[in-house]
């Protein structure tokens, strides 16, 4: 399941984003859909204010989600393409291995992003990322 982190949103539009291991409860669908909703709340939030948001999600954690809601992520985030290009600077994704990064390209693939997306393998270089 997706976890949505909002502690560094006030001081700095910095959006945290992992996953946890359950991906097969049975209102997983349900809860990932209120990510999406408060996610996309953040961003609109951002695009009024003129100041585009960072994402950073941590594939260090939990489970990548199966295939099946990848792609309910990336139709999501589709739908909402206007709002990621006033709202987000850019995602960045902390990633150590190499099969995480391939299940990603395989992501994108089908789903182009809206805004850069960064693929880093060392946690410093997100701070270089967001100060840049």
């Amino acid at each position: 399941m997706i976890v949505l982190s909002k502690k560094l949103w006030e001081s700095n539009h910095i959006i945290k984003l992992h996953c946890t291991s359950d991906w097969n409860s049975p209102d997983t669908s349900i809860l990932c859909e209120c990510i999406y909703s408060e996610l996309k709340k953040l961003l609109i939030e951002a695009k009024e204010l003129n100041k585009p948001a960072y994402i950073i999600c941590d594939c260090t954690k939990g489970e990548l989600p199966p295939f099946v809601q990848a792609i309910k992520f990336a139709k999501f985030m589709a739908t909402i393409r206007p709002i990621l290009e006033g709202g987000l600077e850019c995602t960045i994704l902390y990633i150590k291995s190499d099969s995480a990064i391939l299940w990603f390209n395989r992501i994108f693939s089908i789903y182009t992003p809206a805004r850069p997306v960064h693929i880093i393998k060392d946690k410093n270089d997100i701070k270089k990322y967001i100060k840049n």
